[in-house]
């Protein structure tokens, strides 16, 4: 919850760019729609996600990819990052 306003600025930052921001949750589209009323989010949640975690691994959260337009994770963390080390690894790779 603390990394949702990070991820919305950040979303911001790079509006009109060539770049995309999805979020995976495991939940069904009800229970989401639910704790986004409560934090809103500036990019599509994809629910019902679970093969997907499980396709890259993830069973901790918070943890964010940069995928590359072949498909490719060019890079990857877990747990909280600054803003400014997001920008950075985003800015090298565009």
């Amino acid at each position: 919850i603390a990394e949702i306003p990070l991820f919305n600025k950040l979303v911001d930052n790079f509006k009109g760019q060539d770049i995309v921001f999805l979020a995976f949750a495991s939940d069904n589209k009800a229970a989401l729609s639910k704790f986004i009323n409560k934090f809103p989010f500036n990019f599509s949640i994809i629910p019902q996600a679970a093969k997907t975690q499980a396709a890259f691994g993830i069973q901790d959260f918070p943890v964010s990819f940069l995928i590359d337009k072949e498909g490719r994770v060019s890079f990857g963390w877990m747990g909280g990052i600054t803003l400014e080390t997001q920008e950075g690894e985003i800015y090298a790779r565009l």
